[in-house]
C-alpha cells in the first residue's frame, strides 16, 4: 500500500528544481513591481503624492550614511524582541499547564475567552495613559498582541499529540517531568512555531501603529513625523524597511518550522 503523504511532508527542499523556478517567478514579480512603480510616478509627475523608487532608493541612501535611521531600527528591533520573547515563554508555559491541568484550564479559560476577541490596537490608548509613551507601553501593546496567538497554538499542539507515544512513553515508566520535555513539548513543536510566526507578525503591526500614535523614537514614529513634514519619499522607505523586517522574520520562522516539523517526523517513527 502507498505511503500517505501529509502536506508537512511536502517542502520547496524535497523539490529542487521547483524551488528554483519559484525564485525566479519570485524576481519577475519584483520586478513588475518596481517598473510599475516607476511607470506610476512617471505619470502621476507628484513627487509628494508618490515619489519614484530613485527618489526613495536616495533618501535611504542618505539616512544610512548619516545614520539617521539606525536609532529609530534599534528601537524597533529592541521593542519588539524583549516583548515577544516575554509573551512567548509566558504564553508557551501557560499553554502547557492548561493542556495539562483541567483545573487550571477552568480557571484561565473566562479570561482568555474575554480578552482574547479584542484587538491590540484597542490597547493603545489605554496603555498611553497607563504607561505613558515610555518604553514599558509598547512592551505592554507587544505582549498582549504575541500572548493569545502563541498560547492557542501551543494548547492546539498539545491536543493533536499521537496518543500511542504519550501511551509508550507511559509503558516504559517515564515520569511527567520527561513526557513534558521529552514528548509533548517537540511533539507540539510545529503548532508553537505556528503561532510564533502569526504572534511576531501581530506584534510587528502593533508595534508600529503604537510608535506611530504615542513615540518619540522607532519605525513608526519615523513615518508619523515624515508625514507631517509632508515628506512621502521618508515615508515610503520606512515602510519599505517594515515590509523587509516583516519578510526577513517570516523566513526565519519558516525554516524553524520546517526542522520542527522534520524532529516531530523523528518523534513519530
Amino acid at each position: 500500500m502507498e505511503e500517505i503523504r501529509y502536506f508537512e511532508d511536502i517542502s520547496f527542499i524535497d523539490f529542487p528544481k521547483k524551488k528554483a523556478i519559484n525564485k525566479v517567478f519570485f524576481l519577475i514579480g519584483f520586478f513588475i513591481l518596481l517598473v510599475s512603480w516607476f511607470l506610476l510616478s512617471e505619470i502621476i509627475n507628484n513627487k509628494t503624492f508618490l515619489p519614484s523608487p530613485f527618489a526613495v532608493v536616495k533618501v535611504l541612501v542618505s539616512y544610512i550614511i548619516t545614520g539617521k535611521i539606525f536609532p529609530h531600527l534599534w528601537d524597533s528591533l529592541l521593542r519588539i524582541f524583549v516583548g515577544f520573547s516575554l509573551a512567548s515563554l509566558v504564553a508557551v508555559g501557560i499553554g502547557l499547564l492548561m493542556s495539562l491541568s483541567k483545573i487550571f484550564n477552568d480557571i484561565c479559560e473566562p479570561f482568555i475567552e474575554l480578552f482574547r476577541p479584542i484587538p491590540p490596537y484597542c490597547y493603545i490608548s489605554v496603555t498611553l495613559l497607563w504607561f505613558g509613551m515610555g518604553f514599558t507601553g509598547k512592551i505592554f501593546i507587544i505582549y498582549i498582541a504575541t500572548f493569545f496567538p502563541v498560547l492557542l497554538n501551543t494548547i492546539l499542539g498539545v491536543k493533536e499529540i499521537d496518543g500511542k507515544l504519550l501511551e509508550a512513553a507511559q509503558t516504559l515508566g517515564a515520569k511527567k517531568n520527561f513526557i513534558v520535555r521529552k514528548v509533548i513539548l517537540p511533539s507540539s513543536l510545529p503548532s508553537i512555531m505556528t503561532g510564533l510566526r502569526l504572534g511576531f507578525g501581530t506584534a510587528w503591526l502593533s508595534l508600529v501603529a503604537a510608535e506611530m500614535v504615542g513615540a518619540s523614537s522607532g519605525l513608526g514614529f519615523l513615518i508619523s513625523d515624515a508625514r507631517e513634514f509632508v515628506e512621502t519619499d521618508v515615508v515610503i522607505m520606512g515602510m519599505i524597511i517594515i515590509g523587509l523586517i516583516g519578510y526577513a522574520f517570516s523566513v526565519v520562522f519558516d525554516k524553524l518550522s520546517h526542522l520542527a516539523f522534520q524532529h516531530r517526523r523523528k518523534l513519530q517513527n
